[in-house]
């Protein structure tokens, strides 16, 4: 759903965000007539794939991203939040059109919008204005694509560690990359056992004491248990934090935790714990985990499986076996 408001946009509040940063008053006060403004519900697309690039968007609040749907999955390839742009191609390429998917997160959404005409407008009468804006344009691609870089990187890391069988080094492995690439000082992998309905901790990353391979009871950890039954992500800092989350061994000031799905189960639940300093955990930081999650999913699930197998062959061989040779 999208409702359109009257709501005015202040010279002020358009210099402060980046892209028009460097603009004078004069231009500022012209855009803020320019723009419009939207009201977008959770989940909503704003554009589609082969949709006309024809406006510049600017997150006001809430949040936008950009996926793509990859092998019948959702691949979630960036995010915007408040102050971030997108739709910068008509500037350089007008009249193209979308390749991707645009769409709200999972909160309502406020954008401002500046069409390809009213933007033409702009440059008419502030032609000093475009080149300004190029520079913040320019600027902020590079930025982007630094990060898409380490974002490649960890990916890589990842997938190289996958194709090796998953122990207890791999695991480790696993956590120092996601906590250096999001700035945590703890992280966990558990996974869940369905017949038992225990919590595993497979490998942890900066707690003590050491949680590691410590079965416990599914029912008695309010925070993963919501992980399982929900099947989404938990984000917590100070400010949000219910009491009975507080009491978890592994609980600290600011939590992130995504799922680990594989089809229709979750086998285990991500964490990363302790942003360094004094940060929170954003969007950015759950997209992106929630991203490792799917991807890490089937060999947890597959290192149950390895567990399972192995502790048969025990039974079998302690057991099973010993009564047939009685």
């Amino acid at each position: 759903m999208v409702t359109k408001h009257r709501t005015e946009v202040t010279s002020s509040e358009l210099a402060s965000i980046r892209l028009f940063s460097t603009l004078k008053k004069p231009a500022l006060e012209h855009i803020a007539k320019l723009v419009e403004i939207k009201k977008l519900a959770a989940g909503h697309q704003v554009y589609g794939p082969r949709d006309v690039r024809d406006r510049l968007i600017i997150v006001r609040s809430g949040s936008l991203l950009i996926s793509k749907m990859v092998g019948g999955e959702e691949l979630i390839l960036s995010t915007f939040g408040a102050g971030d742009f997108l739709g910068e191609e008509i500037i350089f390429h007008p009249g193209g059109h979308h390749h991707y998917q645009i769409k709200t997160y999972d909160q309502p959404t406020e954008i401002m919008e500046l069409s390809v005409i009213n933007f033409s407008k702009l440059l008419q009468q502030f032609p000093d204005s475009g080149q300004d804006i190029q520079q913040q344009i320019i600027a902020t691609l590079n930025y982007r694509l630094q990060r898409t870089d380490e974002k490649l990187a960890v990916i890589y890391g990842l997938g190289k560690l996958m194709s090796e069988e998953l122990t207890s080094d791999t695991l480790e492995a696993i956590l120092k990359i996601i906590s250096h690439n999001r700035r945590c000082a703890k992280a966990l992998i558990a996974s869940f056992d369905p017949t038992s309905r225990h919590i595993l901790v497979e490998k942890s990353l900066g707690y003590r004491p050491v949680l590691d391979n410590k079965p416990y009871s599914l029912t008695s950890d309010t925070v993963l248990s919501l992980i399982y039954h929900s099947r989404k992500p938990l984000r917590l800092e100070p400010s949000t934090m219910e009491r009975q989350f507080r009491s978890v061994q592994y609980m600290s000031e600011t939590f992130l935790a995504v799922p680990l799905p594989v089809g229709n189960d979750v086998v285990g639940a991500l964490v990363c714990a302790e942003k360094l300093e004094r940060g929170v955990f954003d969007h950015n930081d759950e997209i992106f985990l929630a991203s490792v999650g799917k991807m890490i999913a089937p060999a947890v699930r597959a290192l149950q499986h390895q567990k399972m197998a192995r502790n048969q062959a025990y039974l079998r061989r302690d057991f099973i076996d010993s009564l047939s040779r009685a």
